[in-house]
């Protein structure tokens, strides 16, 4: 099951990298073309070139998100921005949320207090969570669904609020008792 759950990982970053490899691509061969048949000036080029700027500059945020994920350390408490690692995950699993229609819709209050945690394993949880979404989601229809996600602040003022909803099919009654299994 570990070794299955770290191949989903490694399909999903696949995936979310392969978006911005094809808009790269694509640009430079166009360029190519056009620079060859001397069909396009500077300022044209210029225009081609940044889409290529910001895609590879999501590969490497990706990229260094994936090896700061991947590091094992010791679990060590700290200053947790709850937003920002929610944010964090769907840089790891936003495009294969979108390729398989999942609206994602987020509510995060943006004046969140800080909390005490640590935030790979936070991460960790939240990755999970959005992945069974997905999973939930696609067994029950291929057409659309929708994932919603809401931070604030509990009533009681003690304590923050992490709420996902989706529109998935729902855990079997069968299953309940294991959710809390690792790798389950």
């Amino acid at each position: 099951a570990k070794l299955a759950s770290i191949g989903e990982l490694a399909a999903g970053v696949a995936h979310e990298l392969n978006q911005p490899l094809m808009v790269i691509r694509t640009a430079i061969q166009f360029l190519t073309r056009s620079l060859q048949k001397e069909r396009i000036g500077l300022p044209e080029v210029a225009q081609y070139l940044e889409p290529v700027e910001r895609n590879t500059k999501r590969m490497m945020n990706i990229i260094d998100h994936l090896r700061t994920f991947s590091r094992q350390s010791q679990t060590q408490f700290a200053a947790v921005n709850v937003n920002q690692v929610l944010d964090d995950a769907f840089l790891m699993v936003g495009e294969q949320l979108r390729l398989r229609n999942i609206t994602v819709e987020k509510h995060l209050a943006p004046d969140l207090p800080a909390i005490s945690g640590d935030a790979n394993q936070l991460e960790q949880v939240f990755l999970n969570v959005i992945t069974n979404a997905r999973d939930a989601i696609t067994a029950t229809s291929n057409a659309h669904g929708a994932l919603t996600i809401t931070t604030r602040v509990a009533a009681s003022q003690k304590h923050l609020e992490i709420l996902m909803q989706d529109t998935g099919c729902g855990i079997p009654a069968e299953h309940l008792h294991k959710i809390f299994d690792p790798f389950f």
